[in-house]
């Protein structure tokens, strides 16, 4: 069983692929019930809206929950090098600061009520 739109909502990062895979395990079930229903309508709308957003995202692409941006901006820092880890400035960076101006290179999608920022070039 894939991940549910509840789980998917508790998540740091969600894969485009894991509502796709959702969708089509809803679509597969030959007793549906309400709840089913109403999460593949759920699930639906949240590729259409993805898929007006990235062109990327039949091919999977990452959504950062609103919760772990910061760690997510800190991440990229880190594996881009931007920063030494080691340099004396590291531990006054702004990582708050840092993270919203990077969400202007994201737009937000919610899933299940919680804000999700994917790239949308």
């Amino acid at each position: 069983m894939s991940a549910t739109l509840e789980s998917l909502s508790s998540q740091s990062i969600v894969s485009s692929d894991e509502i796709s895979e959702r969708i089509e395990e809803i679509r597969e079930e030959n007793d549906r019930t309400k709840e089913n229903e109403e999460e593949l309508k759920a699930l639906i709308a949240i590729r259409k809206e993805g898929k007006n957003i990235s062109d990327d995202w039949q091919h999977g692409v990452s959504l950062i929950s609103e919760t772990y941006f910061t760690e997510h901006a800190q991440d990229y820092v880190n594996d881009t090098g931007e920063v030494d880890t080691n340099s004396v400035i590291y531990d006054y960076i702004d990582w708050e600061g840092f993270a919203d101006t990077m969400k202007e290179d994201y737009s937000g999608i919610m899933i299940d009520g919680t804000a999700f920022y994917l790239n949308d070039y």
